[in-house]
């Protein structure tokens, strides 16, 4: 009876145990879901609704959803997790309208494979940005993906600039979706549809905050100050997030020290300024360690998410462990079905060229400032749109090439995550 009704609906089936299992793990995180960048954007989110403005320094997205949801339902745990189930329930909407009502076999493997693993049931319970950004890229896909209206092409902008304000990276995805639309469709009252959200939506916000700070900075200033972390001549070479996830380490880094207290000494307002040209100079007296750090940072990028399993290290180390080894497992043997059935042949079809499109441009600015395996979590699913999944399964030399390749970028990323700087 039970498989007959998952087989009538298996959508439904879908949403309901991944609904429960993220219920049940927010009831086990719960006294300690806002530590972290959670409790900052919450932070946030609380100010504006109180009136009060921020330093800027979080992008605008995640605090200006929160801040919806939660003057309306108060501000609480409960609710701030309700919101990112909210998001979870739109991600498994667009994925059912992208992949069909009946997906095959393997695609439906793909999918439990994200209903059960631990880096997304924290992601989709923990007020955090990657979830939502993830949505957004998907809906502006789904609303893409064929010959747009002008209404459709209206709402994907309005998708695309929540996606930047989530995460301001994503612009670069912006600009090559338009450029997609430009080509694929001519440059007409479509494209300025799509181009609509994006371009007022920033332009208003950077006037905004420029009225608020009197200096300049794109989104939020956390930007340009992560642009100089990864490029610090003192910034380690694989480890390029390590400045800005451990500044308890700073005093063993003199040089880096010295320099961020100078900056801090100046005036608010040329503090962005400030970080920007001494990024752009410590890149350009250092090209070869810009380079190296960035060939680092692309493998780095595609290791497997060790976020939440070392959120959990603290508070409890075996389980940190135990989340640790799923993560790995989750992330490889997806990655490995999708390699099994993709079929590098031309193909017209808008999804699959928006979402390689997608996965080749999100990732450029981390690869330029500093990366970690979390900033891919939102662009992973695209790779079940490059998939021939009614074709045969097959694994040819150059799949075997990209294997052994994905594996040993695993490999190396145990290695220095189990080592010292």
């Amino acid at each position: 009876m039970l498989a007959t009704s998952y087989k009538q609906h298996p959508w439904w089936w879908y949403l309901g145990v991944t609904l429960l299992v993220r219920l049940w793990y927010g009831w086990l995180i719960f006294p300690w879901m806002w530590e972290g960048d959670a409790g900052e954007y919450v932070g946030v989110a609380a100010g504006w609704l109180q009136g009060e403005v921020g330093d800027f320094y979080w992008p605008p997205g995640l605090p200006a959803l929160l801040s919806s949801f939660l003057g309306i339902s108060g501000i609480s745990k409960v609710s701030s997790s309700l919101l990112m189930l909210c998001g979870w329930c739109a991600w498994i909407y667009a994925m059912r309208y992208l992949l069909g009502r009946n997906p095959a076999k393997w695609e439906w493997r793909g999918l439990w494979i994200f209903g059960l693993w631990p880096a997304w049931i924290h992601q989709a319970v923990v007020p955090l940005t990657h979830l939502w950004v993830g949505v957004f890229l998907l809906l502006s896909i789904y609303l893409l993906r064929k010959n747009t209206s002008f209404g459709k092409g209206v709402l994907a902008g309005a998708c695309l600039l929540m996606a930047i304000w989530l995460r301001p990276a994503t612009i670069l995805v912006c600009v090559c979706m338009l450029v997609y639309v430009g080509w694929k469709e001519g440059i007409n009252r479509k494209l300025v549809a799509v181009a609509l959200f994006p371009f007022t939506g920033i332009l208003c916000w950077q006037l905004f905050s420029y009225h608020q700070t009197g200096t300049h900075f794109f989104i939020n200033k956390a930007s340009v100050y992560n642009l100089y972390l990864g490029n610090h001549p003192e910034t380690p070479m694989y480890k390029s997030w390590w400045l800005g996830s451990h500044a308890e380490d700073w005093p063993q880094f003199p040089a880096f020290q010295a320099e961020v207290d100078s900056v801090r000494a100046l005036p608010e307002v040329t503090q962005s300024v400030a970080y920007r040209d001494l990024s752009l100079l410590h890149i350009a007296e250092h090209p070869g360690e810009f380079l190296l750090r960035t060939l680092n940072r692309v493998r780095v990028f595609w290791a497997f998410d060790t976020f939440t399993g070392a959120w959990w290290y603290p508070r409890n180390n075996f389980i940190g462990q135990i989340i640790l080894g799923i993560d790995a497992i989750c992330y490889l043997s997806f990655m490995s079905i999708c390699l099994l059935f993709w079929h590098p042949t031309f193909s017209r079809d808008k999804v699959k060229e928006l979402s390689l499109l997608t996965i080749l441009a999100y990732g450029l600015p981390y690869y330029l400032a500093f990366s970690h395996p979390t900033y891919h979590f939102a662009i992973i699913p695209l790779f079940l749109f490059l998939g021939e999944w009614k074709k045969k399964p097959t694994m040819t030399l150059t799949k075997w090439g990209i294997l052994f390749l994905l594996i040993g970028i695993q490999l190396e990323w145990i290695f220095h995550m189990s080592s010292s700087l």
